[in-house]
């Protein structure tokens, strides 16, 4: 068995040791990649919450800014009722 030989067995015996590591050093990409993905999408999904709370938040101000104004306009409608009937 002369040098070239011998190191074409070892070369096909590395690569038989190395395609299980191959194997599963792609899989972990993959799962990396869906990781990924997954953790874009509850970003996204966490912004547009924000945004829609902030809408909601702001939604129940101006409907508080709306009863309080009808309060007071109700108040100044009754005093002046009770100052007419004087």
């Amino acid at each position: 068995m002369d040098n070239d030989e011998l190191l074409k067995q070892f070369g096909e015996l590395i690569d038989q040791q190395l395609e299980p590591i191959k194997t599963r050093l792609d899989q972990q990409g993959i799962d990396i990649k869906h990781i990924s993905t997954a953790l874009e999408a509850l970003a996204e999904g966490q912004r547009e919450m924000q945004e829609t709370m902030a809408t909601k938040v702001a939604i129940l101000n101006l409907g508080v800014k709306i009863d309080k104004n009808h309060r007071s306009t109700s108040t100044r409608l009754q005093l002046w009722k009770v100052s007419d009937e004087l």
